[in-house]
């Protein structure tokens, strides 16, 4: 299996959190870290790979691109609906650079369902 995914910077306090949170795509929070939810769900051999700067990269440029053609969509969407789009781009890209919202590209395999609670133990076990 193999997915990308906005989520919120691990570690983070809860002003942080909410923070990240308000300025991330719906469902930005979860309940676990990924890899632990991959295991949970039975994947095995899971790979991380950090996109968050190409995240930075897209954010900052629909911004700048938005600005550019803001007279246009304006017209489309009206005065008041660009200006909320704009700030909320804003925060979203602030809190890349802040380091609160993630984006990563995940991969992993299915595993046994034998080697799946072994792994589901050993998780419960490394969390407590």
């Amino acid at each position: 299996m193999a997915f990308h995914v906005i989520f919120v910077a691990p570690g983070l306090g809860d002003q942080d959190i909410a923070r990240a949170v308000a300025a991330g795509p719906p469902q930005v929070s979860a309940s676990a870290s990924y890899p632990d939810l991959l295991a949970l769900a039975g994947f095995g051999e899971i790979d991380e790979v950090d996109l968050t700067d190409q995240y930075r990269v897209t954010a900052a440029a629909w911004l700048h691109e938005s600005a550019v053609a803001a007279k246009q969509l304006e017209e489309i969407f009206g005065i008041e609906e660009f200006r909320r789009g704009q700030q909320e781009r804003e925060e979203t890209l602030a809190a890349i650079e802040g380091g609160l919202l993630k984006r990563s590209l995940f991969t992993s395999t299915p595993i046994s369902h034998r080697a799946a609670v072994r792994a589901e133990r050993s998780a419960r076990v490394t969390r407590r």
